[in-house]
């Protein structure tokens, strides 16, 4: 008889997103119910609600095995059967998959507690029969939504990509370096983490990365050794100010013919140059704790950055790439 065990694949990305997808549409299972006055009466009071808030929340083995469940229903997981010559091997490996794929729930579950977005803890009713006061039972292995989660999961609107797809748009483009993958990967992970600041300080990295590239591109496109020390003394000039070493690409690349080609001079001119700063001010303000960064508009900035600067800077790299490497015309 043919023996086969099932292999699991799912990235942590999708597993995340399930995790606080489950979380919305459980929201009045695992929040604590309020008493609502109505024309001078309690809809939701009395003992009603005491017997509500003792049932408050869900039981982390429960969430866990329910997330599994979707996952592998929904085809987001993605199975395969591996044939195997004994029962030992298939026995294992069909217990490994799932415990792995299950832990790995459980640590976004903790790491939602970690940021306060959940709690472990159960409502006990303090003085049984008397009163309905209640105390915390830390020991549970129920899941509450705080007042803080309930926010978070109201205002989260979801990420237009995760890592590994923002990545993937961007090499429709072209193969982002190893560099620039640290910077973008970190910084999606930082935005679903509601992490504005620091995704819009990485953001900028980001940026300047693709700026540097740019201009080490442009000063080997450059024909004269004349011209090319012109525009490396005015970049080394700019030094760390990154506005001023942009406005120094820019305005070469603008002034100078051969080194774009035509139908890419106004998104040089207008759409890169707009992009580039209005990423570099949004880093910049992060950067300083006084400013209030919004996380739909770091999650935009990103979108910009892919269409508007990773796009165009490369489409620019190649063209003078293309150019420097093509044969002189005879």
């Amino acid at each position: 008889m043919t023996m086969h065990f099932t292999r699991i694949t799912i990235s942590r990305d999708l597993i995340r997103d399930e995790v606080i997808n489950y979380v919305r549409e459980n929201r009045a299972s695992l929040s604590l119910p309020q008493p609502i006055e109505y024309t001078g009466a309690y809809i939701v009071g009395t003992h009603e609600w005491f017997n509500q808030t003792k049932q408050v929340g869900i039981s982390i083995n429960t969430i866990i095995d329910m997330i599994y469940n979707k996952l592998i229903s929904s085809g987001k997981a993605r199975t395969e059967n591996v044939a195997v010559n004994n029962s030992s091997t298939m026995t294992t490996f069909n217990a490994y998959f799932p415990l792995q794929v299950k832990t790995i729930i459980l640590e976004e579950i903790l790491d939602l507690t970690r940021l306060g977005v959940l709690t472990l803890l159960q409502f006990t009713p303090k003085n049984q029969g008397i009163n309905y006061d209640f105390v915390f039972d830390v020991r549970s292995d129920r899941i509450v939504l705080t007042e803080y989660g309930s926010r978070f999961i109201t205002e989260a609107s979801p990420l237009p990509f995760f890592s590994n797809q923002y990545l993937g748009i961007l090499r429709q483009v072209s193969e982002p370096d190893d560099e620039l993958q640290a910077y973008l990967s970190e910084g999606i992970t930082c935005l679903r983490n509601q992490l504005a600041r620091a995704a819009a300080i990485l953001l900028r990295l980001a940026a300047e990365h693709s700026l540097d590239k740019l201009i080490d591109s442009t000063k080997l496109a450059i024909p004269t050794d004349q011209e090319r020390s012109s525009f490396m003394e005015k970049i080394r000039k700019a030094s760390t100010n990154l506005q001023q070493r942009a406005e120094v690409a820019f305005q070469k690349l603008e002034s100078s013919s051969g080194l774009i080609p035509s139908q890419l001079d106004k998104s040089v001119r207008y759409q890169l140059r707009a992009a580039f700063h209005s990423i570099r001010e949004l880093g910049g303000r992060a950067a300083h704790k006084s400013n209030n960064i919004l996380l739909q508009e770091v999650t935009d900035h990103y979108t910009l950055y892919a269409g508007s600067v990773y796009s165009i800077v490369n489409q620019v790299i190649d063209y003078q790439t293309t150019q420097r490497l093509s044969p002189p015309p005879t």
